[in-house]
Order: C-alpha cells, then sequence, then structure tokens
C-alpha cells in the first residue's frame, strides 16, 4: 500500500509539472492514446500496458521508461468489456501502437518491473544513450556510491526537514521535490547554497567598510533572500538573523565585523553550509562556472518564485527582485568586467521593460542569453560546457521553433525547472535538528524515566504471577478449587456440627420424658 501511495503521489507531481509521462489511465481503445501524445510532435510510439487494477509494476515501468522522449507509455486497468478479451493468465498484456494506428498484442509479458521494461525496451530498440537525462533514479543506491558520499561528506539533505510555511507558499507540491528522474536541465539546491554562502561569505567580507548605497543593496538582497528563496529551515532562519542585523547597522558595517557576525549564527538551529561540492554547477575544472553559475541559477530561483508566491498580489513589483539582484551585483561582485556589463544591460531596458510579473522572469532570461553569446568562445568558458542559449532545443523542444526561441513556451519552462517544487536536494550536508533547550532535555529525560520505572514495575508484576502460578500444583476439578487442608477443615466443622445437633436432640428428648415420668407420678397419689 506504501508503495503504490508513492506512485500516486508522482503521478500528481508529473501532472502538475505538465511531465511528458502521461501518468493518468488510458480509456478506450490503445489506438485512442494517440490523440494524447501527437501534440508532443517527437513521440514515435505509443505503448499500452493492460493489467489489472492499481497495478504497481505497470506504474513504475512507466517511470522507468519516462525518458525517452519518442515513446509514450500508458497503463490502462482491465475492465468486463475487456475481460472478454483479456483472461488472468493474459495479464499484463502490452500493446504496440505505431503513427499508422496499427497494433501488435503481446499477451501474458513479463509479471516483473525489469522484465516488462526490458520487453519493451528490446521491442522498440531502446537503450540508455538515447536518455537525455544524466541520471535515472531508481531508488535504490549501490555501495560504492553510499562510500563515495560519506566520503565527500555529502549527505540527502535531511529533506524531512523542510516545511511548507519555511518555504514561503503553499501548494500540494513535496517539499523535497527530489524526483525520481534527474533531468539534464536539473537545478541543484546545493549550488544556490554554495552561490549564497560565497556571495556573502567572500563577497561581502572582502569589503573594508560597507555603507551608503551598498548597505542598502546588501540589505535589499538578503531581504529578497528570505522572502523569495526557497531555503531549508535552518538555512532560512540564518538569512533571516543575518537581515535583521544589516538592518539595524544603519551607520554601516565593517567586512570583518560582518564575518564575526556570520560565524556566530552559524549553530543547530541557524545554518548557512560553506562549501558543498557543485553538481549543476561543477565544471570540468576547479576555475570553470562553480560561483557564476550558483549565481544566476539563485536570481532565476528568486524571480520565478517570487511570482509563484506574490505576483498575483495587486501590490507586487517585479523590478524589486531586478532592483536587489542589480544592487548585489553592482557593489559586491568581485568580476568588475561581469558588473559593469551587467549594470549596461540593465540600465538599457530593466526598468522599462518590466511592467507585469512575469516581465521580471522573462528579462532575466534573456539577459542571461546575451551574457552566455558574449561569452562563447572566451577563455573563461568551459570546454566541456560550451555558452549556449537556454533552454536547448534537447531541454525543451517545444521552446524552439525554426531555430528560434519561443517566449511563450519559455515562460512557463522556467517556471517549472526554477520552482520550489523541482528543485533537488541531492548532495546538500546534512543538517542535525535543532538542539533542545535545558529544560525541554531535563522534562524529557524525567518522562524517559519514569517510562522506564512503569516497564519495570509491570515487569517484576508479570514475573510475581507467573512464579506463583508455577508454584501451585494442578488441582483436580472435583476438589472445586480447595486443596487438603480445607477439606480437612469442613471435614471436622461437619462433625463438630453433627455431634452438635445430636446432643441437643437427645437432651430435648431425655427432658421430655423426665417430664411426662414426673406428669404420671403426681397423677398416681390419693
Amino acid at each position: 500500500m506504501r508503495m503504490y501511495q508513492s506512485v500516486e503521489n508522482m503521478k500528481s507531481w508529473a501532472i502538475q509539472q505538465s511531465s511528458c509521462l502521461l501518468l493518468v489511465l488510458a480509456r478506450g481503445a490503445a489506438a485512442d492514446a494517440w490523440s494524447e501524445v501527437r501534440d508532443y510532435g517527437i513521440v514515435e510510439h505509443v505503448v499500452v500496458i493492460v493489467d489489472t487494477a492499481k497495478s504497481y509494476i505497470s506504474w513504475r515501468t512507466i517511470l522507468d521508461l519516462g525518458g525517452y522522449s519518442t515513446v509514450a507509455v500508458r497503463y490502462k486497468e482491465v475492465d468486463i468489456l475487456d475481460a472478454t478479451e483479456f483472461s488472468s493468465a493474459d495479464l499484463p498484456t502490452v500493446i504496440f501502437v505505431d503513427k499508422a494506428l496499427k497494433e501488435e498484442v503481446v499477451k501474458g509479458a513479463p509479471n516483473t518491473r525489469e522484465g516488462l521494461k526490458e520487453m519493451i525496451a528490446k521491442k522498440l530498440g531502446l537503450n540508455v544513450g538515447m536518455l537525455p537525462y544524466k541520471t535515472v533514479y531508481s531508488g535504490r543506491r549501490t555501495d560504492a556510491a553510499v562510500k563515495k558520499e560519506d566520503t565527500e561528506g555529502a549527505g540527502d539533505g535531511q529533506p524531512e526537514e523542510i516545511n511548507s510555511d519555511k518555504l514561503n507558499y503553499e501548494d500540494d507540491l513535496p517539499d523535497t521535490a527530489f524526483a525520481g528522474i534527474e533531468r539534464s536541465d536539473q537545478v541543484y539546491m546545493v549550488d544556490i547554497e554554495n552561490a549564497v554562502s560565497y556571495a556573502l561569505g567572500h563577497e561581502v567580507i572582502q569589503h573594508k567598510f560597507v555603507r551608503g548605497e551598498a548597505l542598502k543593496s546588501l540589505q535589499d538582497f538578503l531581504e529578497v533572500l528570505v522572502k523569495y528563496l526557497p531555503a531549508r529551515p535552518v538555512v532560512h532562519k540564518f538569512l533571516s538573523k543575518l537581515h535583521q542585523y544589516t538592518v539595524g547597522q544603519r551607520n554601516g558595517i565593517e567586512g570583518i565585523k560582518f564575518a564575526e557576525v556570520m560565524k556566530s549564527l552559524q549553530g543547530q538551529d541557524s545554518i548557512l553550509p560553506t562549501h558543498q561540492p557543485w553538481i549543476g554547477c561543477l565544471g570540468s575544472e576547479p576555475r570553470y562556472r562553480g560561483y557564476p553559475c550558483g549565481l544566476w541559477t539563485t536570481f532565476h530561483v528568486l524571480t520565478v518564485n517570487s511570482v509563484l508566491q506574490d505576483g498575483s498580489k495587486v501590490s507586487f513589483n517585479a523590478k524589486t527582485i531586478l532592483r536587489a539582484i542589480h544592487g548585489f551585483v553592482k557593489h559586491f561582485f568581485s568580476c568588475k568586467y561581469c558588473s559593469q556589463h551587467f549594470q549596461a544591460m540593465y540600465a538599457e531596458d530593466a526598468e522599462s521593460s518590466v511592467n507585469v510579473a512575469d516581465d521580471g522572469i522573462l528579462w532575466l532570461w534573456r539577459g542571461h542569453n546575451k551574457v552566455n553569446k558574449r561569452l562563447h568562445g572566451d577563455a573563461s568558458e568551459d570546454p566541456m560546457h560550451p555558452k549556449q542559449q537556454f533552454p536547448s532545443e534537447a531541454a525543451c523542444a517545444a521552446c524552439w521553433h525554426k531555430g528560434t526561441l519561443v517566449e511563450q513556451e519559455v515562460l512557463p519552462y522556467l517556471k517549472r525547472i526554477y520552482s520550489k517544487g523541482m528543485l533537488s536536494f541531492r548532495g546538500t550536508q546534512m543538517i542535525s535538528p535543532p538542539a533542545k533547550n535545558k529544560q525541554a532535555r531535563v522534562m524529557e529525560e524525567l518522562e524517559k524515566n519514569r517510562e522506564r520505572e512503569e516497564r519495570k514495575e509491570s515487569v517484576k508484576v508479570n514475573e510475581k504471577l507467573h512464579n506463583m502460578a508455577e508454584q501451585q500444583p494442578l488441582r483436580p476439578l472435583s476438589t472445586w478449587g480447595f486443596n487438603s487442608t480445607d477439606i480437612s477443615l469442613c471435614v471436622f466443622l461437619y462433625g463438630i456440627s453433627t455431634l452438635i445437633i445430636m446432643s441437643v436432640y437427645c437432651m430435648v428428648v431425655i427432658r421430655r420424658k423426665l417430664r411426662r415420668r414426673r406428669f404420671l407420678e403426681a397423677y398416681k397419689l390419693p
């Protein structure tokens, strides 16, 4: 039941994300499934798995094969009409449908997840090299992977610590949002945390003194991070405390003092990880990608989640987020050449072109592509990750039309990949839960001691009763539970009672005879 519920959760997630995984039941004939996938354009085969109701194997097979863009796999629960065509021995049945709506039915397909997946892949000629994704997560980790993770110090990110009230807005998406399949454009929280940590712990503190416009920019940037970054609770608390501190420093902040404050805020309930291994922004060499990539990712996440959270409010102003980003880049981004280009790009049309909520998302996206175009072929470009227009056609085929990006398609794509629900927490440092205060620890210890004493007392009573039961010999049912002493006492009392009754009877009889004799003697006298 738990496994099926997890599949139901994944179905809900995929539907909300407009995924190409069609995790809804197929209806009607197998050929009808083509009408639901024609809009995808690149689909060449439709596969319909006919099986019993709530088939976990069928759902998992769909998820396993979801990475192949040319194949659409559907699941159909066998109904009364199908019962005449498929017997229980025929299930699961796999129906292959090509573009000409020609069907090939395979009855009695393998009844295991691996067997079913292998049969479909072999039939359609699928292989791992055709996958556009980096990794397919099967739910299991090898011993080598676990050992590597322990060596690098990267944990599972404690996703259970995430809660929606700390993530600033409510929805039905899982807070960890670690989907079963990682895409080639997957966004990782570890890259965001690294960028924020470096931006505050290196870029800011290298300034001897932060005052005036620079101080205001720092305050605004921290405010945007606190409001719109879907951070882990302890990270959110750290940023909130740091923001409160900066707001109170009206005359300015020394860089050294800012570093001391950041160090003092590091605790069990308030943490900003210093550095974790990059994942999405990992370069082929340490000098490539890293911080600039993570900072761009953070900016995109802020623009998208600000719209998702407050975009529908009348008071929302998309320029507020862009101004905070611009202010930070202007005063604190150590690459002055990059900072100047960003400022020029902002001055060109940011204030005039951003009018509605979604404009901020698109402006930053256009700006990022301008930077990618300018730096293509530059010495700073990672040869293993060449600069290109984003998103690539492989990542979002619908975003391209005749070699040109279509903004109407790009916008929902950006909202999807940078939203809270799509972030992966893989690789984030394992964070211990907040420490309890002294009173809470004492009360907890007292409660544990009380429970232990109750358990000990209960065990003692049970042992005593058990020993008493073992010590007493079994008695025949005819004694009614009396022992030999009880029976002897009963016999004795019975005898005594009999003697007393007989004595009383004799006394009564004797007295009656004596009385009669006296009467006769008195009657005979003259």
